[in-house]
């Protein structure tokens, strides 16, 4: 993420309004997933790492696993 991105974040944080919702691509999901399959690692650890919801890590692992 770009500096001004993260500025514009924070800037609206401060006034009380929501982030903007995050687009991830299918390179960048498969690698968030990679990282959750390696021998010890969290998928929740891994998730506040990129600053997405384990939730959705979940998921995405559920539909790259069916793949």
């Amino acid at each position: 993420m770009s500096v001004a991105a993260e500025e514009d974040e924070v800037h609206a944080e401060e006034l009380g309004r929501r982030r903007r919702r995050r687009r991830w691509s299918v390179e960048e999901k498969r690698r968030i997933v990679a990282e959750t399959i390696e021998p010890g690692a969290s998928v929740s650890i891994v998730a506040r790492r990129h600053d997405v919801n384990a939730n959705q890590v979940f998921s995405w692992r559920r539909r790259f696993a069916a793949e």
